[in-house]
This record gives C-alpha cells, structure tokens and sequence, in this order.
C-alpha cells in the first residue's frame, strides 16, 4: 500500500507545481482563476485560486509521500 500512496502524493506535487508555475507564467488558461478573482477580488481569488490548486495539493502529496515511506 505504501507504492500507491507515494505514487499519487507524487502526482499530487506535480499537479500544484505545475499549477503554480502556470499561473505565474500564462493565468489565462485559468477560467477558474478569472471566475475566482470576480467573486473574491482580484487579491482574494488569486489567493483563493493559489491555495486551493497548488499550496494544498503540495502539502497533502508532501504527507502522502512521508505517510507512505513510513508505512514500511
């Protein structure tokens, strides 16, 4: 059980890497971000739209890779 959970908590730190280096890069392939910033505020969707695609899914794939390795 241990290889299957390192393996998503992998795919889930690339998934917020790649996020977060989007966004910085191109934020118009993020129609959630656009959507986002109308309800929350330009600051506050982004905010929003930054923990929730990349600050959370680094933080649960940081403990699924260490939840993981432990479990051996």
């Amino acid at each position: 059980m241990s290889d299957p959970t390192q393996l998503l908590g992998f795919a889930a730190i690339c998934f917020g890497t790649i996020t977060f280096v989007l966004r910085l890069t191109t934020p118009s392939v993020f129609r959630k971000l656009k959507a986002m910033q109308q309800v929350y505020g330009p600051v506050g969707g982004y905010v929003v739209h930054t923990m929730s695609y990349s600050i959370i899914p680094i933080a649960i794939g940081i403990a699924m890779i260490i939840g993981g390795s432990v479990m051996r």
